[in-house]
């Protein structure tokens, strides 16, 4: 991984560290990227195991699909929906030939097994999950997930959940945020924060954030974020290595621009690459 890098922020306000042993697992779900982090902190001996959420299956991609008609309504799933069909015929190609040369060593979930102890869930919000979390007992729980866990396991780790944002929050949360950041042409907002999970979208108190120049277009806006997922394995070491030492800070930002963003459609799509060019001609 390669660009210029600024070291993680001081926070200016923090809470009172929470000292002792650091029992640490990762809940994450099978893709390259988010096998590639767990398989980068395995390697460090800082985590007891890895519990991975199980792949969706028809009915449960039916129900979230119904769940969004639901709430965002037809127009805005549908312009989602033709995005990914775009995607698939345009762009999946070129991201998969990119994605490639991010990772030089592949992670599967039997490398990961080799490593550490593997745990397989539908969901940590059922009571299947919830009742492992807490037969583990974990301090700290690195989150890579597709779901919101609920806050009822979020309490029960000791110093709670921790999850690595591939954006700069409060400013671009939700999904994609380098998107978004790309579109608005606000490069200062590409990069990575270190938050702890309290229930809401990217909402929870920052421990570290580090601005990173993008390294692919617009276009590829999906590389972009395995880029700092992965980028982000390092920020989740050092966060691991502070708790480990009693010097678990958090902080906010009072007055900061707060924006949630979900998922793209086609016309979002369009509309970024029409400002591209009109951006550097104005340049």
């Amino acid at each position: 991984m390669c660009g210029a890098e600024a070291g993680p922020r001081r926070p200016p306000a923090c809470r009172e560290p929470v000292c002792g042993a650091v029992r640490t697992f990762v809940y994450t779900f099978e893709s390259p990227s988010t096998l590639a982090v767990a398989g980068r902190l395995a390697a460090t001996g800082k985590i007891s195991g890895v519990i991975l959420q199980r792949p969706m299956d028809f009915a449960a991609k039916l129900a979230l699909l119904r769940r969004r008609l639901k709430r965002y309504g037809a127009i805005r799933v549908g312009d989602e929906v033709l995005f990914q069909l775009f995607y698939r015929l345009f762009l999946k190609s070129g991201d998969e030939r990119l994605r490639r040369g991010l990772e030089p060593r592949e992670t599967t979930k039997e490398m990961l097994a080799a490593a550490v102890e593997v745990f397989e869930v539908e969901s940590l919000n059922t009571a299947e999950g919830r009742a492992l979390v807490e037969r583990l007992r974990p301090d700290l729980v690195v989150m890579m997930s597709r779901e919101m866990v609920r806050k009822e396991v979020l309490s029960i780790p000791r110093l709670g959940f921790i999850g690595c944002h591939p954006g700069i929050l409060p400013d671009y949360r939700g999904v994609y945020a380098p998107f978004w950041a790309m579109r608005d042409g606000r490069t200062d907002k590409i990069g990575l924060t270190v938050y702890v999970a309290n229930g809401g979208v990217d909402t929870g108190p920052l421990i570290a954030e580090r601005v990173l120049p993008p390294q692919f277009a617009v276009r590829h806006f999906r590389v972009e974020c395995d880029r700092l997922l992965i980028e982000g394995a390092q920020d989740l070491i050092d966060v691991i290595d502070r708790a480990e030492r009693g010097q678990l800070r958090t902080y906010t930002k009072p007055g900061a621009a707060s924006r949630l963003f979900s998922h793209v459609g086609l016309s979002h799509f369009v509309d970024a690459l029409v400002r591209s060019p009109r951006r550097r001609s104005a340049a």
